[in-house]
């Protein structure tokens, strides 16, 4: 006799883990997955599940649009292929930390057809990418069309499925969370990029509200004594006050996945430096 489990429908998370495993097989690729764009905030986040990645390394994957490699993609809507990942691009130095050799990227989008099957109106939610083309071997234009084909297929599960639309409220909230706190709030990527500046923050700095997403923190925050203390963290140095006190900025842990909520932020705030360090960093203060 069959399971039990085994003869209801398969949950949304095994659809799409099973879609992008499937995927990485026809390229002959190490693994597939999306990023989800939030064009807001300018910021690309892996979801899960991604084939051929863990929880823990998914965290790493979310940085600013700005300068990043894939930027085309969600921003004029085209593939691009990154044949040796050398250069110094936000994302590019994610993909290298996490031992990717090569990797391509296609838009993900949803699409609006009339009754001829002819694209209306088409809207970028994301990038669907592939990486570590095996063999040794690179991913070529065929590739590409290919992926585009898969994406599509991609994208008509996700709009349907519970999955990216709790994924997008669960952005949706923790930005409004940040964004309301009391404190002022800058969140730092391990390559000294800013990824985010709460109103708070940005009233204490004379920061404006946009403009800053993907800059470096020594050319956005202003205040000298800032940047120092920012500078020492990141190097995983205890800044002190005059009088020798620790000083009430902190370097927190704070992962994608850890930003969730106000109280994953203040939880992570008791992680040591070293730790911090691996992660992206945030710095608070009351105002």
């Amino acid at each position: 006799m069959f399971e039990s489990e085994s003869l209801g429908p398969p949950s949304d998370a095994n659809t799409l883990e099973r879609m992008l495993g499937r995927t990485a097989s026809l390229l002959q690729a190490r693994g597939c997955g999306v990023l989800l764009w939030d064009e807001d905030k300018g910021q690309l986040s892996a979801m899960a599940p991604f084939s051929g990645l863990s929880e823990d390394q998914l965290r790493e994957l979310d940085f600013p649009v700005a300068g990043a490699a894939l930027a085309p993609v969600v921003q004029h809507d085209r593939h691009v292929l990154l044949h040796q990942l050398e250069d110094g691009a936000s994302d590019v130095e994610r993909f290298r930390a996490l031992g990717m050799q090569n990797a391509l990227g296609v838009p993900l989008a949803l699409e609006r057809r009339d009754e001829a099957n002819d694209v209306v109106e088409r809207q970028v939610m994301g990038v669907c990418c592939a990486f570590d083309k095996r063999y040794g071997n690179q991913f070529d234009q065929e590739d590409a069309r290919l992926l585009a084909m898969m994406a599509r297929q991609v994208s008509a599960v996700l709009v349907t499925s519970r999955l990216y639309w709790n994924a997008v409220e669960a952005r949706r909230r923790l930005y409004a969370t940040v964004e309301s706190m009391a404190v002022g709030l800058i969140a730092i990527s391990p390559t000294g990029t800013i990824t985010q500046i709460n109103s708070a923050a940005r009233r204490a700095l004379g920061i404006e509200d946009q403009g800053w997403i993907g800059r470096s923190y020594e050319d956005v925050v202003p205040n000298d004594e800032l940047r120092e203390v920012i500078k020492k963290a990141r190097q995983g140095e205890q800044d002190e006050t005059p009088d020798g006190k620790p000083r009430e900025v902190k370097l927190v842990c704070a992962s994608a996945a850890a930003r969730r909520s106000a109280s994953s932020v203040s939880r992570a705030s008791r992680s040591s430096p070293r730790t911090a360090r691996r992660w992206v960093g945030w710095w608070c203060w009351r105002t």
